[in-house]
């Protein structure tokens, strides 16, 4: 007889059956790659449950000053609030004061590419982010840093924001 060895190897661990059979070699080496037989199994990768559970449960560092996050629910734009607590976040995470915006947090905010490009354009003409565009890559952003007026109206740019 030529070609590779083959056993019997059950399905499960009940006991065997007819219908449990298959017939295996003792040697994958000559099968083709499509004959072998597969089971897919859960990811762990970035579309996992493991790391989208802890995605929720993590927070954004405060204080947020209020002025702030009123100057960002009417920079013009419905995202521009959540863009910009999106941006918090990654900044505090990597204590970082450029960083791109996080895609991830994004969608889990229902923000799109679309969206955040307008999001952040609106930020930016509130004076509340500065901006490096780079061709074919996202923007990198940083927060401008955020304090009270002295004179007491609305605030103006100071240290609280960025961190």
């Amino acid at each position: 007889m030529s070609g590779p060895a083959l056993r019997l190897v059950s399905a499960s661990d009940r006991p065997a059956c007819p219908d449990a059979l298959i017939l295996a070699p003792e040697d994958w080496s000559d099968v083709p790659d499509a004959l072998i037989p597969v089971r897919p199994l859960g990811s762990s990768g970035p579309e996992g449950g493991a790391r989208a559970a802890k995605r929720e449960t993590q927070f954004i560092k405060g204080p947020l000053p209020l002025g702030w996050v009123a100057k960002a629910a009417r920079a013009g734009h419905p995202h521009a609030l959540p863009v910009l607590l999106a941006l918090r976040y990654k900044t505090d995470t990597l204590r970082q004061p450029w960083v791109k915006p996080p895609a991830a947090v994004l969608r889990l905010l229902g923000v799109d590419k679309d969206a955040r490009s307008r999001a952040i354009a609106a930020l930016e003409r509130a004076g509340l982010v500065q901006v490096q565009r780079r061709r074919g890559r996202p923007p990198l952003v940083r927060l401008v840093p955020w304090a009270p007026r002295p004179s007491g109206g609305e605030p103006e740019g100071g240290a609280d924001a960025a961190g």
